[in-house]
């Protein structure tokens, strides 16, 4: 009998942290803001202004800061800083909780802060490969009974509800996926981050300013 084992090499790193302190006024706030009208298919509203931790919601961007501080030092290993840069909120509101497939560009880690996420919200889904297309280009038959394995999926969701934080690499391709209309409220405040100051070793000619 041969010894065999399977090694799943480079995994991306996803961190799901619940808030066991929520702050009801900062929560509160983000959901009395003003949002624009249905953006482009009429599934979700968000918030006119793109930089809302800016100006509301200061326990709350603490504690997210406290989060992007540990998880550069544990998932990244560096002691260098992120700082928040764009920060607004998306709401779905009586209507099928969809949102198209995206990365975000120009960040390096991102993060989904649920405000409102009550039972039965829809769940927020990663993908295996850019814009959901996983098609290899050599096609087999596959065996229905070991295609969800991680090393097969095409995607993978993580379900939400108020107070939790995923944080993700800004590249990792996601979406919502909700298939009824649900008549409930799903706020989530979604943020960019780049490195406060410089990075980079100026003496093999990395650093960047």
């Amino acid at each position: 009998m041969s010894n065999s084992k399977l090694h799943l090499l480079f995994p991306t790193a996803v961190e799901v942290v619940d808030n066991i302190d929520i702050p009801v006024e900062d929560h509160d706030q983000l959901l009395a803001t003003a949002y624009n009208a249905s953006y482009n298919t009429g599934q979700f509203n968000t918030t006119k202004n793109n930089y809302i931790l800016d100006t509301h919601a200061p326990t709350l961007r603490n504690w997210i800061q406290s989060r992007i501080d540990n998880y550069t030092k544990n998932v990244m290993a560096t002691s260098s800083k992120l700082k928040i840069t764009q920060s607004w909120c998306l709401m779905h509101k009586n209507v099928v909780q969809q949102l198209f497939i995206h990365a975000h560009p120009n960040s390096i880690i991102s993060g989904a802060y649920y405000v409102m996420a009550p039972e039965g919200s829809q769940g927020i889904r990663f993908h295996s490969k850019s814009g959901g297309h996983s098609t290899p280009f050599i096609d087999w038959e596959t065996d229905s009974t070991c295609i969800d394995q991680p090393w097969t999926a095409d995607w993978n969701e993580l379900s939400v509800k108020t107070g939790r934080l995923i944080l993700f690499p800004s590249q990792t391709y996601h979406s919502v996926d909700g298939q009824e209309v649900n008549p409930n409220v799903r706020c989530v405040l979604s943020f960019n981050t780049w490195f406060e100051g410089g990075f980079g070793d100026p003496s093999r000619l990395q650093e960047l300013k």
